[in-house]
């Protein structure tokens, strides 16, 4: 029998999420299932052991059958059919700089179609139209390698990480900063610096020295069984996808504030939503709300870096503003900005936002005063109970820690840990957390109160491997021979694989890259246009999902909400 990815994501809709009771969906989504169609090629397109493909489209479904809830309940409408595109899904999970194209006109008035492979003329155009946030250059071959794997003395493994500094890991590590060594290091000159520096440490030890003296995100490579004898899993284990607590402050039920600005078309139009994260995760919860109308402000620091290459996609459909908290005049402006937000989501380091007065209880505080409650999403690495809550930790580090990486290296045949390729559980991980969001104004809606949200990628990983798992073993080895077969190894790192297997799609997979995929999107100040894939979930009728203002580089935006909420820019 033919494996069929559209086919298994509506078996695993019903099993891995409907029917979970970790999850606890409520009876009246359930109702609802029936409406969900999967469309799309029956191969998977990417040659990864785990079901990437039927996790993302599951969760998707999952998102589409709550904003349907949401519609039918708000506007009093009903919606036939939810589509759910798997090609479209499969490229959700792809980083933004691999499939994101530009489109510009050149001196003769034709189109100049600028992508990644000239990295020259993509560097250009991006650092032109997006503020390069980069401050430690952390692309480089040399400083991203402190983003690996290495065996360590005891032959155990472990994956360090130096996040958007990667000189205090390298300072930890006792090897040279990037300064310091030959310029333009090649991947195979620099992952043996890393090597042999980190051979010098037993796991725990390094574990120890990266947490908790240097405070940088690193763990040890767990397999599943022994992630799940950890005190980590154990306090977290209740959790399905995200974790919601009702908060009853005695504020009435309400959709939100500017609720009337909402239409069937754009069902969450008029709600404000504060982001204040970074990278992709807590981002993908903003961006998926907009997508279906809300309107979102970005606030970034001036002073920390950013991984800019990622811009052009994640912050789509959104306004930026760039806030110094330890001013105090910008705080009291981010101070406004959540006055008047709905929802506020948060993906700094675990509990740092506490110190300048902007922590869940003081947020839960202002809800309460101002008498409109609030929905208050967070995202971490480990889950927000158990000993490592604090730890700061980013989507390698998940996949590493609850055995997402040792699942991928071992169908490789190997016996060592392989990061999975692709960011999924970034981007499976905001999907989650947008469904709570919407699941959460439902609720508001009847019940009142605030609502606090708990995302994590371990939350998102634990389900993976529980629920949705890997290819058996006849259909992922026919997968993986169609697909050139590649085995790499624990000590690749993402920056390394990426182009090795989204150039493999395009020669094994070439379904990923039909024109009729992709639309394109408007960038703040240019005629110029990107190219990126559409929205994964569509609704017959009038809901039309997408972004209603042109991606922009952080820091473009006044920070205030404007009146006029369909602006472009704010000034």
């Amino acid at each position: 029998m033919v494996y069929s990815v559209p086919k298994e994501s509506k078996k695993l809709l019903h099993t891995a999420i409907l029917d979970n009771s970790k999850i606890k969906v409520p009876q009246d989504i359930k109702n609802l299932a029936s409406k969900v169609k999967f469309v799309g090629v029956d191969e998977p397109a990417y040659p990864v052991s785990l079901r990437f493909a039927e996790s993302i489209s599951t969760l998707k479904a999952l998102e589409g059958l709550t904003l349907v809830d949401l519609i039918q309940k708000k506007y009093h409408t009903e919606v036939e059919q939810i589509t759910i595109n798997t090609d479209l899904a499969q490229g959700f999970l792809a980083p933004p700089p691999s499939v994101i194209t530009f489109i510009e006109q050149d001196e003769n008035g034709d189109e100049k179609i600028i992508n990644s492979s000239d990295r020259k003329a993509y560097k250009e155009f991006y650092n032109a139209h997006f503020k390069d946030m980069d401050l430690y250059n952390v692309g480089s071959l040399y400083n991203y390698s402190s983003k690996s794997i290495y065996k360590t003395k005891d032959n155990r493994y472990y994956h360090t990480h130096g996040s958007l500094n990667p000189r205090i890991m390298q300072t930890a590590l006792n090897i040279p900063t990037e300064e310091n060594v030959k310029p333009n290091m090649s991947f195979e000159e620099s992952w043996p610096i890393y090597q042999e520096a980190v051979e010098k440490f037993d796991a725990e030890e390094l574990d120890k020295l990266a947490n908790d003296v240097h405070k940088q995100a690193g763990t040890i490579c767990y397999t599943r069984e022994e992630f799940k004898q950890t005190e980590q899993y154990k306090a977290n284990q209740h959790v399905g996808l995200t974790e919601t607590h009702f908060i009853n402050d005695g504020t009435p039920a309400h959709w939100w504030a500017k609720e009337d600005r909402g239409s069937v078309q754009r069902p969450l139009a008029g709600l404000k939503v504060l982001d204040i994260t970074r990278i992709i995760a807590a981002p993908v919860i903003t961006r998926t709300l907009a997508e279906y109308g809300a309107s979102v402000m970005r606030v970034t620091s001036p002073n920390l870096p950013d991984l800019s290459a990622l811009h052009a996609g994640m912050n789509a459909g959104k306004w930026t503003c760039e806030l110094d908290f330890h001013k105090e005049q910008d705080l009291e402006k981010l101070q406004a900005l959540i006055e008047e937000a709905d929802v506020v989501v948060e993906g700094y380091r675990p509990f740092h936002l506490s110190k300048y007065g902007l922590g869940k209880e003081n947020l839960l505080a202002m809800a309460k005063k101002r008498g409109r409650g609030i929905i208050y999403v967070r995202e971490n690495c480990y889950g927000w109970n158990g000993p490592w809550a604090e730890r700061i930790g980013w989507q390698q580090i998940s996949d590493a820690c609850c055995g997402i990486s040792y699942l991928f290296g071992q169908s490789l045949g190997l016996d060592e840990p392989v990061t999975p390729v692709l960011p999924n559980s970034d981007f499976c991980t905001g999907a989650a957390g947008a469904t709570a969001v919407i699941q959460a104004l439902i609720d508001r809606s009847t019940k009142s109160g605030s609502y606090v949200i708990d995302a994590a990628l371990n939350y998102y990983n634990t389900w993976l491997g529980d629920c949705i798992g890997t290819y058996e073993e006849d259909v992922w080895k026919k997968l993986w021979e169609s697909k050139g077969k590649p085995v790499p190894r624990y000590y690749h790192n993402m920056v390394v694989m990426f182009p090795r297997f989204m150039a493999l799609t395009k020669q094994f997979s070439p379904w990923l890259w039909q024109p009729d995929l992709f639309e394109e999107r408007g960038i703040l100040g240019t005629t110029a246009k990107l190219r990126s894939y559409k929205s994964v979930v569509h609704f017959s009728g009038e809901t039309k999902p997408g972004f209603s203002i042109p991606a922009r580089g952080n820091g473009a935006d006044a920070p205030y909400w404007p009146e006029d909420l369909t602006v472009e820019k704010v000034v």
